[in-house]
């Protein structure tokens, strides 16, 4: 599993420790399923890598 840092401000740190307290979850739950869902709704998860050149060699299917 990769780790990141990231910051915060202290208003959204608090409000996590809160959210923690109340659902009794800890923070990095919390912050895990909200990034899951995040990425689930932009369609993230369904993103491919590919170069410039890939590109290039691709017709391109878009124009009658």
């Amino acid at each position: 599993m990769a780790r990141i840092t990231i910051a915060l401000s202290d208003r959204t740190h608090l409000a996590l420790k809160l959210l923690s307290l109340q659902k009794e979850k800890r923070v990095i739950k919390i912050i895990q399923e909200a990034i899951e869902q995040h990425l689930k709704n932009e369609g993230a998860y369904d993103l491919g890598i590919h170069s410039k050149k890939d590109d290039e060699a691709q017709p391109d299917t878009t124009s009658p």
